[in-house]
């Protein structure tokens, strides 16, 4: 079975950056949540909630500024 291995703090800062992405993107839906090892920045892949308002789209949280950018 697979093992989920993340801290606690990880779930936390992923939880405000999920939390961040509602309020500034009401109109896309979480697909997917990354944390790369040994950082807090969060990635998360994001779709439109309308079919024609776009594709898949890439954002990073930054966990020092609390900030969220697409890229």
């Amino acid at each position: 079975m697979p093992r989920l291995d993340i801290d606690t703090t990880t779930i936390e800062v992923a939880a405000r950056a999920l939390a961040k992405f509602k309020l500034d993107y009401p109109d896309r839906i979480t697909v997917w949540v990354e944390a790369e090892d040994s950082q807090l920045d969060i990635k998360i892949g994001s779709i439109a909630k309308h079919k024609n308002e776009g594709a898949m789209r890439h954002h990073i949280y930054f966990y020092k500024t609390d900030g969220l950018m697409e890229v």
